[in-house]
């Protein structure tokens, strides 16, 4: 008896927390050992039969999944019951809770109360531009949002009462009540875009570690980890809002009372860097690891220098019908030897727009075609 290969990718992204808890809720005990690689020992005596099995500690190892997927077997076995039921039962203790404070207000709590909708709004877009980004990293968004990510955000609710003074929370349940047996694909995503937030989150609160006067294309690779314009233009407003502010995402479980919590604050300054990314995104719509392919139409050589801007007039079916790129070195002879052979060059960058027109940076694996 033993869990479907289709659940296998579903399992690896079960924290480790939530498994503990599902364990001391259906009677197992923890040893107090652990093997090598830091597994947890669990016991459990059924029918006069003493059972053990072991719970990985660390989601980053090749073999956690396969792991939990042993251990959930071997609960499958010990109590008679079938594989999807320990599945439904497991992850109906995996929920999130996302929580925004105010750091420095003098009256936080009237401060939430007074722009409860509006923080509810930007909590959500925050949760909907990540959940977007885990399907496909943009810089932006202007599409409705897909069938997951909508029924996703259906799904958070505020709690009808804040247990917590001066702050606002969205619950996020990683299954829904309403979904017997377990739609084990739209938990998949749900897990898949809560980690995303948390990536998007980190990267934004890291940009106040930057100097002010960083170019805004270092910090494009952001994009990768989640945050586009529409995650900038919701952590931006909720920081006009209240001023300096603590966003706080922890895993909810139930039974051990042990809260994983991740915390990121977002002061003016901040908020303020956002706002500039956002609209920059916006204009230079970036795209990353680009392989470009054409004819060096046009050269502009530094004054002194073995450097350069290249104009490429493009192959068919590329991104755009030019592009310019500034190289230096072997890629600026490369250039030359295109403009005068007429031969292809190709290379890999980042593409930013400006306009009508497109320029490729970081140009990398520079080589003239065959």
């Amino acid at each position: 008896m033993t869990f479907q290969i289709r659940e296998r990718g579903a399992f690896g992204l079960v924290p480790p927390a939530a498994m503990h808890d599902f364990l001391k809720v259906q009677g197992w005990k923890p040893s107090g050992q652990n093997t090598v690689g830091s597994a947890a020992v669990y016991t459990k005596t059924i029918d006069g039969r003493l059972w053990d099995l072991e719970v990985p500690n660390d989601p980053a190892a090749s073999d956690y999944a396969d792991m939990v997927i042993v251990a959930g077997s071997v609960v499958a076995v010990a109590e008679q019951l079938a594989p999807f039921e320990i599945f439904t039962r497991l992850m109906r203790l995996v929920s999130y809770t996302t929580a925004m404070m105010p750091v420095d207000a003098d009256r936080p709590t009237d401060l939430i109360a007074k722009y409860a909708t509006s923080i509810q709004r930007e909590l959500r877009g925050l949760l909907a531009a990540a959940a977007m980004a885990s399907e496909s990293p943009q810089p932006m968004y202007r599409d409705i949002p897909s069938q997951q990510t909508q029924l996703l955000l259906a799904s958070a609710v505020q709690p009808v009462e804040d247990p917590q003074r001066g702050q606002s929370i969205l619950h996020v349940p990683t299954v829904s009540d309403a979904g017997n047996p377990i739609d084990t694909s739209a938990m998949e995503f749900a897990l898949t875009a809560m980690d995303q937030l948390l990536q998007a989150l980190d990267a934004a609160a890291a940009l106040s570690e930057l100097s002010r006067r960083t170019e805004l294309e270092r910090l494009y690779p952001v994009v990768q980890k989640g945050v586009s314009a529409n995650f900038c233009d919701a952590l931006a407003r909720l920081v006009a809002m209240c001023g300096k502010v603590s966003i706080t995402v922890t895993l909810a479980e139930v039974g051990t009372g042990t809260r994983p919590k991740h915390s990121f604050t977002y002061d003016v300054e901040t908020g303020a860097l956002l706002t500039r990314l956002a609209h920059s995104l916006r204009r230079h719509m970036p795209q990353f690891s680009v392989p470009v392919s054409g004819q060096v139409v046009r050269l502009a050589r530094d004054p002194g220098t073995h450097r350069g801007t290249a104009t490429l007039q493009l192959d068919k079916d590329q991104f755009a019908a030019r592009v310019t790129v500034v190289l230096s070195g072997k890629p600026f002879s490369a250039a030359i030897q295109s403009f005068a052979e007429q031969r292809a060059l190709r290379m890999t960058g980042e593409v930013l727009r400006d306009g009508s027109t497109f320029a490729l940076h970081n140009p990398r694996d520079v080589v003239l075609a065959d």
